[in-house]
């Protein structure tokens, strides 16, 4: 299914209901009902949030629907303009009407589900780096200054990883070679030898 079609798919559909019945905007009822249902969204995930920050304003639910209503006008306008005979007018109208309450309401309880799901998701993530940290799996090694003799060793880009010992700025590894740093990665060692 291709852009267009997403953005037309209201058109599409009542081309096959309707027929040569309604020479509407392509677009203009399908991008009604997806903004009826992101308002939708906003009203409903934003009680959410209000309910759970306190101090969040979001739009009121009667704002909101007053601006449901006048779309919801729009598009019976179009209707009125665009159709062959009164029937299919008063039909489309009460149809987008239909669909538009159902996009609010979907919206809005869609948008409650994602809040939701994210706070599932970072309550389970907060709470899993807690268990590794009180286990001990989230300690790190730190580095250690070039000037500090370290038997644990360098990672090096081409060689991997090497043990042996620091003297000043350079690593004199057990495999004879010696190494300079020649960055600030990790792995950022230039054998000299």
């Amino acid at each position: 299914m291709s852009l267009n079609e997403k953005l037309t798919f209201f058109h599409l559909w009542e081309e096959k209901l309707w027929d040569k019945n309604i020479e509407a905007n392509h677009y203009f009822s399908t991008l009604s009902i997806l903004f009826v249902a992101l308002l939708g969204a906003i009203v409903g995930g934003g009680n959410v949030l209000e309910l759970v920050f306190g101090e969040m304003r979001i739009p009121s639910l009667p704002a909101v629907l007053g601006v449901v209503i006048f779309i919801w006008n729009g598009n019976v306008a179009e209707s009125i303009v665009a159709a062959t005979n009164v029937k299919v007018a008063i039909l489309r109208s009460l149809l987008l009407f239909g669909i538009m309450v159902a996009a609010f309401i979907i919206g809005g309880v869609l948008a409650i589900f994602v809040m939701i799901a994210v706070v599932v998701i970072l309550a389970l993530f907060l709470a899993s780096g807690a268990l590794r940290a009180s286990a001990g799996g989230g300690r790190r090694r730190s580095r250690r200054s070039s000037n500090d003799e370290d038997d644990g060793g360098i990672d090096t880009k081409y060689d991997g990883h090497q043990t042996g010992t620091f003297a000043g700025d350079s690593f004199h590894a057990s495999n004879g070679g010696t190494y300079e740093k020649t960055g600030w990665g990790g792995n950022d060692w230039e054998r000299t030898n």
